[in-house]
């Protein structure tokens, strides 16, 4: 069994029944990466590629390859791709994070983007039924970043995203595999609200030095949705 919403324009995304609906993570990371990513993309812990298909709309020629340790969100990625005639653009495969070398080989990709489970294992914050999409029950954070860090070139480029409470882990995850965090954004709901979520760019092999960059507000003090939140999203709320 599987769900299904319009994601953008002309753009249906199917999901597995258990699986993690698309929330707003996807979207503002796709966006953050939109104009940075360069050559082969692997879409790390993709669930069913819904940033993979965000960015596939807008980067026509870029090909992505999706990577998940479930097989019933691999499953409808194809789909999805099928439907949208993205077949020979967007591939996927069945792969956990923590063994991506059965899969890949190093230095395979110009870029990675990853959505990853947020909740460290045993934390109590998930369900049964949605444990593998939200919590890290299988890898964690170290070896998410790891595994970018091996599929990267020299100077290749890795977009995450992560709870902003968790950026200090995040933080020297990715300098320990090797991807020295360069570009930094929080996102917040609203103005006086802390933020929720944290961007984070980093590039394989770079000399320290961190750029921080304005806080990316989705709603306005009035509750009406920002400029930016609207072009984001394509004027549509979840």
């Amino acid at each position: 069994m599987s769900r299904e919403t319009v994601i953008a324009p002309g753009i249906a995304y199917r999901w597995p029944e258990n699986g993690a609906a698309p929330s707003s993570d996807s979207f503002l990371l796709a966006d953050f990466a939109l104009e940075r990513i360069k050559g082969r993309v692997c879409d790390l812990c993709s669930g069913a590629g819904l940033a993979a298909m965000l960015l596939a709309g807008k980067k026509t020629e870029t090909e992505f390859v999706c990577a998940d340790a479930d097989g019933s969100a691999i499953k409808c990625c194809l789909e999805n791709a099928s439907r949208a005639g993205w077949e020979g653009r967007i591939k996927a495969v069945v792969c956990d994070a923590a063994r991506w070398r059965e899969s890949f080989s190093p230095g395979e990709f110009r870029s990675v983007i990853c959505n990853p489970p947020y909740f460290p294992a045993g934390s109590g914050k998930t369900s049964e039924a949605r444990g593998r999409a939200r919590s890290e029950s299988s890898c964690g954070l170290t070896e998410i970043c790891a595994a970018a860090g091996g599929l990267l070139q020299p100077g290749g480029r890795f977009f995450i995203c992560m709870r902003a409470s968790r950026l200090a882990g995040l933080m020297c995850a990715m300098r320990l595999a090797g991807t020295e965090p360069k570009r930094l954004r929080f996102a917040a709901h609203s103005e006086g609200k802390a933020p929720f979520l944290v961007l984070c760019e980093g590039i394989k092999g770079a000399s320290p030095s961190l750029d921080i960059m304005p806080e990316l507000r989705l709603f306005d003090r009035n509750g009406r949705p920002t400029e930016e939140s609207d072009r984001i999203y394509y004027g549509k709320r979840e």
